[in-house]
């Protein structure tokens, strides 16, 4: 089947020769797998860029220009550019946070300590059964 039929087909709503298409999933994934990527990130990136393909044949305007292959694997370099940006911005973010993290993790824990040190006094005051039941559930688990 030629490329302009495939387009033909789809724009009919015939979605079976999306078949036509995996032929070019080897090309994607030898991209992705050398550009930091997986198997499974390679298969995402595939279907993504179908989908694609898809949005834009059904558009009236839609003119394919080049070979269906050449299109899907310059969508697919697109999006994974664009997932690797992403994870490089996130990368990046979490390093800024880091030491601001582990900052409000040391607060909260000196504040633990003054909860803790306020619910035992609190425990005290009420004492009893009442005390050894919230002391157990609460701090030990037990119940």
């Amino acid at each position: 089947m030629t490329d302009q039929e495939i387009v033909l087909e789809l724009r009919r709503g015939n979605t079976i020769v999306f078949k036509e298409c995996y032929s070019h999933l080897e090309m994607v994934s030898s991209f992705v797998l050398k550009n930091s990527g997986s198997q499974e990130d390679a298969d995402d990136i595939f279907q993504d860029s179908l989908i694609v393909f898809y949005k834009n044949v059904i558009k009236s305007e839609f003119k394919l220009t080049a070979k269906i292959s050449t299109y899907l694997f310059s969508i697919a370099k697109r999006l994974w550019l664009k997932n690797i940006q992403r994870l490089n911005t996130l990368n990046k973010v979490t390093e800024m946070l880091g030491d601001e993290i582990e900052e409000l993790n040391f607060e909260l824990a000196e504040h633990r300590t003054d909860i803790d040190s306020a619910v035992i006094n609190a425990l005290g005051q009420i004492g009893g059964p009442c005390a050894q039941i919230l002391e157990m559930y609460y701090f030990r688990k037990l119940i």
